[in-house]
């Protein structure tokens, strides 16, 4: 992943529920309502953190109707260096 990065893309990553979405998008490309379920939260909730995190240019169009992919790799690292960063264990 590119250490440099732009604002927009630190703003989209500072959520966790969009960083917790780019490293369940990271194991397998997912539809919204596959997302949503996976991250315990309504579609509806999720649709705003999806348009944001494309906005951002870090999700876009999987193969197969209405999945989505990460247009970067490396989320999960970067999940857990913020955890460790934070004080967290996992």
């Amino acid at each position: 992943m590119d250490e440099r990065v732009s604002v927009e893309v630190l703003h989209a990553v500072a959520h966790p529920l969009r960083l917790g979405a780019l490293v369940a998008l990271e194991e397998r490309q997912r539809t919204t309502e596959e997302l949503a379920a996976v991250l315990r939260v309504s579609s509806q909730e999720l649709a705003d953190h999806l348009a944001e995190l494309a906005a951002a240019g870090l999700i876009g169009a999987g193969e197969g109707e209405g999945r989505l992919r990460p247009l970067a790799r490396g989320w999960a690292d970067v999940a857990a260096r913020l955890r460790r960063l934070q004080g967290g264990t996992r």
